[in-house]
């Protein structure tokens, strides 16, 4: 306006300007460090970027019961094309459907003030963009494609949200370093039939309108570059304490994952020696050691990821015993039937070689599958002796039976059953309760008999079998084919040696030959 020196005035055309903040300002903001991400849910990239805590609520609604029914965190990030949130946010009941509002519902909401004028009406530069907690998105003015983009996924105890706003579609000051914005986050969290909760950031009155009360975000220079995440690796077999006898081959194996990334190999070491190594763990991450020798050794995994990080497993020792020497076993054979088994393996396992000391005492011999060798007949569709399975042995008056060669290791030799009837043999040289023996068949196994007539039904809590005694052949009735594979080691207080622990097992007299 001018005034000449007559007092007349004359006004000028009127001109627009902005003026924006360029330095950081006095109080709620939060720096946004210079970086690209990537939309995909994976909190991966956000790694080393500080998080900031959604401390206030709503006042026109209850406050969350506990921070496990709503509470959150989140951080923001730009570059030249656009504004990146994530969001963290814990929440009891995830709920994304059931009602024709996107904001009665689990999901985020980002505002932003282009122009930081904290108005109290909303102008053309300011936004409330919603984001479901699936990641679906509504805004004023968004028609899809990228000027909006973001992903959701469920979590163990809530949900997690990355969200990208393009510059273009702020419709702001241009980004730049040292520049401010006003901003602000409000978490909605709907646990009944509308929305029960709104965390905010800043404003806690909240007027999605009103963006006076908005705290603000300075665009920083490029953050510290995310820190690479070492991968987790755990040895899940074999466990500490487990025994093999050489020359074993044991199988190594090993769970490894990586937060940010992925597991690239799992090394096995024995000490410092490396053993084994695999590449690929699609199926898994295991390998075999073959041919150990006798031995103690400390093994670990070493899981190394995408970026050369590197992480070894708890240790587990294990033990690699020597060959065993050559054994005896001596079963008693009472007359008639009995149903028996050895834990002793003999260079010649011919039925002629087995029972060559028995001589004219034998009568016949029987398997679980309708096999019979029955010398007075020169008769044998069993084949050889098998010393994982049991067989019905009938003799005209008690005498032993006598087998020498290596002695099995039970937890070396698991016996793979059939759908229904079995007939098993017991490797453990000590007695053992049939529980514990019988553990790994679970709810595939039936029943269990010996030669007596004792079983343990365990869907009926009948037990009248107790002890798995040594030279006793068992029936085992599984559901289903199964394996089963005997303990590695017995409870002290449950072992007991020899036969003693069933007094009399060898002479319980006639047993049905039948299979059943």
């Amino acid at each position: 306006m001018a005034t000449d020196d007559e007092g007349a005035a004359t006004t000028s055309a009127a001109a627009s300007i902005t003026v924006t903040s360029t330095s950081p300002p006095s109080g709620d903001e939060l720096e946004a460090p210079n970086a690209t991400m990537v939309v995909d849910a994976d909190a991966g990239d956000w790694a080393g970027i500080p998080l900031e805590a959604i401390t206030e609520y709503n006042v026109a609604l209850p406050p969350p019961s506990s921070s496990a029914d709503n509470s959150g965190v989140f951080a923001v990030a730009w570059d030249e094309d656009y504004l990146y949130v994530s969001a963290q946010i814990t929440d009891d009941e995830y709920d994304v459907g059931g009602s024709s509002g996107i904001w009665n519902l689990d999901g985020i909401e980002v505002l932003i003030d282009g122009l930081n004028n904290k108005s109290t009406t909303f102008l053309a530069d300011d936004h409330q963009i919603f984001v479901r907690a699936d990641g679906v998105i509504q805004a004023d003015g968004y028609t899809g494609g990228n000027a909006i983009m973001a992903a959701g996924t469920q979590t163990a105890d809530g949900y997690y949200l990355e969200v990208a706003v393009s510059w273009a579609f702020v419709n702001g000051n241009a980004p730049q370093e040292g520049r401010v914005y006003g901003f602000d986050l409000a978490v909605n969290d709907r646990d009944n039939e509308d929305i029960e909760h709104q965390l905010m950031w800043k404003y806690a009155p909240y007027h999605y309108d009103d963006t006076s009360g908005w705290g603000e975000i300075i665009l920083t220079g490029a953050g510290t570059p995310p820190t690479n995440q070492a991968p987790s690796v755990t040895l899940t077999s074999p466990s500490d304490g487990a025994t093999f006898q050489a020359p074993a081959d044991v199988t190594l194996t090993a769970s490894a994952s990586d937060a940010d990334g992925s597991v690239a190999q799992v090394e096995f070491f024995a000490g410092t020696t490396l053993v084994a190594t695999d590449t690929d763990g699609g199926d898994g991450w295991s390998a075999t050691w073959p041919s150990v020798p006798a031995g103690s050794y400390t093994l670990t995994a070493v899981a190394t990821d995408d970026e050369g990080a590197a992480t070894t497993s708890a240790a587990a020792t294990i033990t690699v015993s020597d060959p065993a020497p050559g054994g005896q076993q001596s079963i008693a054979l009472a007359e008639g039937w009995n149903l028996v088994s050895s834990y002793i393996a003999p260079p010649d396992a011919s039925m002629e070689a087995i029972f060559a000391d028995i001589g004219d005492n034998l009568e016949e011999v029987r398997d679980g599958v309708g096999g019979v060798y029955d010398p007075s007949e020169s008769t044998n569709t069993i084949g050889d002796w098998d010393p994982l399975q049991a067989y019905l042995v009938s003799v005209q008056q008690p005498v032993t039976l006598t087998l020498e060669g290596e002695q099995l290791s039970p937890e070396s030799n698991p016996i793979p059953l059939a759908t229904g009837w079995n007939q098993v043999a017991y490797l453990w040289d000590e007695s053992l309760p049939v529980e514990d023996v019988v553990a790994s068949l679970g709810s595939d196994l039936v029943i269990v008999k010996d030669g007596a007539g004792k079983v343990y039904y365990p869907d009926f809590g009948i037990n009248t079998l107790g002890m798995m005694v040594p030279g006793e052949g068992y029936k085992i009735f599984v559901a289903q084919q199964t394996t089963l594979v005997f303990p590695s080691n017995a409870t002290p207080q449950t072992r007991v040696l020899g036969a003693a622990a069933n007094p009399g097992a060898r002479d319980a007299g006639a047993v049905s030959s039948s299979n059943q």
